[in-house]
């Protein structure tokens, strides 16, 4: 394991053991926008529309894991007093 990714690991465990749920959803969300800048380059090299399938794919796959990930939290959230 990389020293980044050893990193990486270190801050969600100390996020999710400290309740920081914004901190664990910025995480996966900074690593969304990295991995389309690592698309960069394909999507410069393809159809226009190819590039936004792949932009919207990454997206979906972001908000579908956060609907699942975060379900109980909102749904604590909308029936709180």
């Amino acid at each position: 394991m990389s020293q980044e990714n050893a990193e990486a690991v270190r801050r969600i465990a100390r996020a999710f053991n400290e309740g920081d749920i914004d901190a664990l959803v910025a995480e996966r969300r900074m690593r969304a926008a990295a991995l389309l800048l690592a698309l960069w380059p394909v999507a410069t090299s393809v159809d226009a529309l190819v590039a936004l399938a792949l932009v919207a794919a990454v997206f979906a796959v972001l908000v579908g894991f956060e609907a699942v990930r975060f379900r109980e939290a909102r749904a604590r959230i909308r029936t709180a007093p």
